[in-house]
């Protein structure tokens, strides 16, 4: 049975381009930060704003980093698609592109966390809700986190993910850690 006290592998997901204030680069920042403070392991996307934002506060702070690339191979990832290679502890370049990439980001993360966003943050999340996930909407930075709670509303299929929102990112992260702690996602034991 795996552990329950960790490292989690903790995803940050969100706005790569567009619907990024100074507000939502801090608050991933500091998330970053607080995942590596803690312990933990911050898995994304391996790709430019908040997620990359993330990243690099986890990096400040001596964390481990792993990207999910769209990219076949380092140079395409950087000449191709244009994206960073550092901070990133390691990345997994998969040649998958961006959607099916993102399966790969939800179903590695025992907890995922969603700063802003766009379209392919919205994706990311309908994956996590279905996946019934250990949810976290950092609020008040943008974009898709805005309305998320109403897109829950709508659905009229659910699902036993567990969603916690909060605009403070520490507090985020102790509700979502918590939760892991209290008990095993059982979609998460298949890929430890």
């Amino acid at each position: 049975m795996p552990d329950q006290k960790g490292p989690y592998r903790i995803g940050v997901m969100g706005s790569a381009s567009g619907h990024i204030t100074k507000t939502s680069e801090k608050k991933a920042f500091r998330l970053g930060e607080l995942i590596a403070e803690k312990g933990h392991y911050l898995i994304n996307g391996a790709t430019n704003g908040l997620p990359h934002i993330a990243a690099q506060g986890a990096n400040s702070k001596g964390g481990k980093t792993f990207g999910i690339s769209p990219a076949k191979n380092a140079t395409d990832h950087v000449e191709h698609w244009h994206l960073p290679i550092e901070p990133y502890t390691f990345i997994t370049y998969t040649g998958m592109g961006f959607d099916f990439r993102d399966h790969l980001n939800i179903f590695n993360s025992e907890i995922v966390i969603f700063v802003g966003g766009g379209i392919g943050t919205l994706n990311e999340f309908t994956l996590a809700y279905h996946e019934s996930k250990i949810i976290g909407i950092l609020e008040e930075t943008s974009g898709v986190t805005r309305k998320l709670s109403e897109v829950l509303d709508a659905l009229a299929y659910k699902t036993s993910a567990k969603l916690f929102f909060s605009s403070d990112p520490e507090e985020l992260l102790e509700l979502t850690i918590a939760e892991r702690k209290n008990g095993l996602d059982e979609s998460s034991m298949y890929y430890e």
